[in-house]
């Protein structure tokens, strides 16, 4: 169990690093619109 958790380790980094990427793009191309 422990070994597939570490398998899928930058799997999911790189997941929740996409979203939060994805995420402040989304918030800060709202703010610019909002000007």
């Amino acid at each position: 169990m422990m070994f597939a958790i570490i398998n899928n380790l930058p799997e999911l980094v790189l997941g929740i690093a996409w979203t939060g990427l994805v995420f402040r793009s989304g918030m800060t191309f709202a703010r610019w619109r909002a000007k």
